[in-house]
């Protein structure tokens, strides 16, 4: 049977000719209901001249002559949302859009005006962002979407004379991407298409003869399928043309690992031809594909990040601090002398660690100490003593900022906040949650208040009970194939947590819903987990929720390695052991440290 369109609605923008027309005249005759946008203006982006009909209009026209139905917009996509309206007010919803409107300013870079870049980013980025994020909503609300990017070989290869042009085409497949993985799970598909064709655009750089061989329609039927329900491309890229599709994918080397981080430029130039050869080439198809291998590399190095210093006096320095980040340091000091505490994180962590806290970003280096949670009894101290597994340098604004739970470590590091050298394993062990939570109003108190306020207070929680038996899972309510996962007694103790007030709290803390797919190995099918923390008082539950802000898919064996604290998450995510949909801002707040650690697994 023939794909058809009936009860959709598709948007085309720069449809009065080209393409674009193509594409309109297209989906109507298969049973879309077409929004037909076309400025009319010349390839330039300047006024088409008076009098006379509108593009939009005779496409238009030549669809109500074959029995469809169409509107016409006359909007510039910068104003996205008008040309939305259009379809909401004459159909009711949008399903399909088409950002395919575009104009050239080609000139040399040379010769290039700052007006000549502007115009394209406007016309080609801004207005496939308008319009998209002015139809997202309703995508996401019906739960279905195709979107439809013209990119250009001119943006996949470069071309002279098109430096603005080839950049934002370019952008729009990092768009397109993007897209992709956010819309996945509201049926959302979004990909991109380097279409060569005989228009108003490409006449200026083909002969006639070449652009009279490139018919649009010889691109519409991939614009089609690429829009139709039935697909199940997104997030990829295709080159059309002439009768003939492509699809294209990202190809790298194996590369060269140097053996210390240290490499010189030299280095660089004595193994190129290792570098560039391709030969057993890889093709990364995510960002956390990409990073596995450098990330992997990054646990490898164990150079020490700073040279050691001379130990500090025995007795600190009396009197108040002099900055933010010193009085943090003296609290945390003055805890981590209380009890067992040290020796604890000493168990924990087995890592020592020294941070130079700068007097701005970029600024010189105000003061330096040392965390050494390696050799008992454990200990804080200003100056670098001994060696360290990792160095951390730092604002002092920033420091404070991160300790206090204010900015999450991984951003500080991803934002170029906090610099980290030496072992990235031992670095991704130092976190805010080793300490108690600091009280509010902490900063503002005087040093000797703080540290009575802060050490008065600061109990390490007591550790659950050992793993409970396989009939607590049963209790739990687990299905047979729950119940026989490493996992399930960790189902069960935090089930276990939620009906404590610590585990009803963690509603207002998070608020959010997470769907985890446990797989008992690879390639398995997966028990389905909900983990309700956003709708009081919370729950924890098997099978999975009707919608999610975040969903986790892992192994058995590395769901439980990152919940008891053994496999960092977000080396686990880099290393592709964790799968991650949704909102990211909603799975960065999923922890392990949400749940009180298993004593015994």
């Amino acid at each position: 049977m023939p794909l058809r369109f009936d009860n959709q609605v598709a948007v085309i923008t720069g449809a009065g000719g080209g393409l674009g027309r193509a594409y309109a005249l297209l989906f109507a005759s298969r049973g879309a209901k077409v929004v037909v946008n076309d400025l009319g203006v010349t390839t330039h982006g300047e006024a088409g001249g008076k009098g006379g009909v509108r593009a939009a209009d005779k496409v238009v026209a030549e669809i109500r002559r074959a029995g469809g139905e169409a509107v016409a917009n006359y909007d510039s996509v910068e104003f996205g949302e008008k040309i939305i309206q259009t379809a909401i007010d004459a159909y009711g919803r949008v399903d399909i859009l088409v950002n395919n409107a575009g104009i050239l300013r080609d000139v040399s870079f040379a010769k290039m005006t700052a007006k000549d870049w502007d115009l394209i980013m406007l016309v080609h980025l801004k207005g496939a962002y308008s319009c998209t994020k002015a139809a997202w909503p309703y995508m996401q609300k019906q739960k279905y979407g195709r979107i439809v990017n013209a990119a250009s070989g001119a943006g996949l290869y470069g071309n002279f004379g098109q430096a603005n042009y080839s950049a934002a085409k370019l952008g729009l497949v990092g768009f397109s991407k993007t897209l992709a993985r956010e819309g996945e799970r509201r049926n959302i598909n979004a990909n991109a298409i380097a279409p060569l064709a005989g228009t108003r655009m490409t006449e200026t750089v083909m002969p006639q003869e070449v652009v009279d061989a490139l018919k649009p329609e010889y691109v519409a039927p991939l614009v089609a399928y690429l829009c139709h329900e039935s697909c199940r491309e997104s997030g990829e890229v295709f080159e059309v043309g002439a009768g003939w599709i492509s699809k294209l994918r990202w190809q790298r080397t194996q590369g060269h690992m140097f053996s210390s981080p240290t490499f010189t430029a030299d280095d660089v130039a004595a193994n190129w031809a290792k570098i560039t050869d391709f030969t057993g080439a890889t093709y990364p198809t995510s960002l956390q594909e990409s990073m596995e291998l450098v990330m992997r590399r990054l646990e490898e190095f164990k150079t020490s990040g700073a040279p050691a210093a001379a130990p500090p006096a025995a007795a600190p320095p009396t009197g108040a601090p002099t900055t933010p980040s010193e009085k943090l340091f003296r609290v945390l000091e003055a805890w981590i002398k209380v009890g067992d505490n040290g020796q604890k994180l000493v168990q924990k962590v087995n890592a020592s660690f020294h941070f130079d806290i700068l007097t701005k970003k970029g600024g010189p280096i105000a003061t330096s100490w040392t965390i050494d949670l390696k050799n008992p009894p454990g200990s804080i101290s200003e100056g670098k003593s001994g060696s360290c597994d990792a160095l951390f340098s730092m604002a002092d604004a920033d420091f404070v900022s991160v300790v206090t739970g204010k900015l999450n470590p991984q951003i500080a590091f991803m934002q170029g906040k906090m610099k980290v050298k030496g072992s990235m394993k031992a670095a991704m062990k130092f976190t805010p949650d080793l300490f108690p939570p600091m009280p509010n109003g902490l900063m503002e108190m005087d040093l000797n208040k703080a540290i009575q306020t802060y050490c008065g207070g600061a109990v390490p929680p007591a550790a659950p009970s050992a793993r409970p038996p396989p009939a607590a899972a049963a209790a739990a309510g687990l299905s047979s194939a729950a119940s026989q996962l490493k996992a399930a007694p960790l189902v069960s103790m935090m089930q276990t947590h939620m009906k404590t007030t610590a585990g009803k709290q963690l509603v207002n803390k998070v608020g959010y819903v997470y769907r985890f797919d446990v797989l008992p190995k690879k390639g398995a099918a997966a028990v389905s987990f909900t983990i309700d923390l956003k709708n009081a008082p919370g729950k924890i539950a098997e099978g999975a929720p009707e919608e999610c802000d975040a969903h986790f898919t892992m192994v058995d064996e590395d769901f439980v390695s990152v919940v008891t604290g053994k496999l960092n998450p977000q080396i686990a995510f880099m290393q592709g052991k964790m799968k991650v949909k949704g909102s990211m801002k909603a799975a960065m707040k999923f922890t392990p440290d949400l749940f009180p650690a298993p004593s015994k697994l």
